[in-house]
């Protein structure tokens, strides 16, 4: 065996190598750019609906607003009793902070993050 074979041989190895990296790489970019576009429409969608709930909440606060200053006789204490069902209710939700948002949000993320793609699993 010659010396300029093994050489040859050597050469094609690593090139093959570098290919092989190369395209390891783009794949790893790919999936990145999946699992970052999955959480950004989450986030997106997560915000429209927000903002959807916030003019329904909004609304209907000026409705039990008004309702409650009909059957009290007085504007400002109806305003005053809505707002002490939202202190109640944000007090409420600062206490459940961890259970109802936190936790739900880390095993959305590590879901979306942590998951194998049916390529891999083959």
């Amino acid at each position: 065996m010659s010396f300029s074979k093994i050489e040859d041989n050597f050469n094609t190895l690593t090139d093959e190598v570098k290919e092989h990296i190369n395209l390891r790489m783009d794949y790893l970019k790919l999936l990145l750019t999946e699992k970052f576009s999955k959480v950004i429409s989450s986030i997106f969608m997560s915000v429209i609906f927000f903002i959807l709930a916030m003019f329904l909440i909004f609304f209907l606060s000026f409705t039990f607003a008004f309702w409650f200053s009909e059957i009290t006789g007085s504007l400002w204490l109806g305003t005053l009793i809505v707002m002490g069902i939202y202190l109640l209710i944000g007090v409420l939700l600062w206490t459940m902070r961890r259970k109802i948002f936190i936790d739900p949000l880390v095993r959305q993320l590590a879901r979306v993050f942590l998951e194998e793609d049916e390529d891999e699993q083959k």
